[in-house]
């Protein structure tokens, strides 16, 4: 009597596919009394291979009594790989004088302006927004990035004596 039977591989989680060319049957053993009969021999074949499953049909003979019949032990193994999505950063540097300004060019996607400065001070600020020595506003309907001058700087501020 032959049966033929199919074994499939899955990606193990989601996201993961499998690389169908990459898929492998590995023969870890294969014995049968019958086995040197080629038409009688243990037999296995890539049957469909897609990111989704890898089946292979293999194919083993059973008579009487049960220890002349083909057995086979396998592995089937396969390369899988993910998509990840990494955000693409693009850093652009201006150099600005007090109370300069420069739009920002926002098709690249959302931005944060990183600065140092004179004081040591590093100052991050995403999207619009203020920090102690520049800007970022609407103007125009466009983000645009604008140094203030030492006396728009102290403006901003609401200075206090504690004396």
């Amino acid at each position: 009597m032959t049966f033929t039977k199919p074994y499939s591989l899955f990606p193990i989680k989601s996201g993961w596919k499998i690389i169908p060319e990459k898929v492998q049957f590995l023969v870890i053993q294969s014995k049968g009394d019958k086995e040197h009969v080629d038409s009688l021999k243990n037999k296995w074949h890539l049957h469909l291979a897609t990111p989704e499953q890898a089946t292979y049909l293999v194919t083993t003979h059973h008579y009487h009594p049960p220890a002349h019949c083909g057995k086979i032990k396998f592995r089937i193994s396969a390369e899988m790989s993910r998509t990840h999505l990494v955000p693409e950063t693009t850093i652009e540097e201006y150099v600005l004088k007090w109370g300069e300004s420069k739009a920002i060019d926002e098709s690249k996607g959302s931005w944060i302006i990183h600065s140092d400065s004179f004081d040591g001070i590093h100052n991050e600020v995403p999207g619009y927004g203020v920090s102690k020595f520049f800007r970022v506003q609407s103007f125009g309907g466009k983000p645009v990035l604008s140094v203030d001058a030492p006396e728009q700087v102290t403006s901003h501020f609401l200075l206090s004596d504690n004396s």
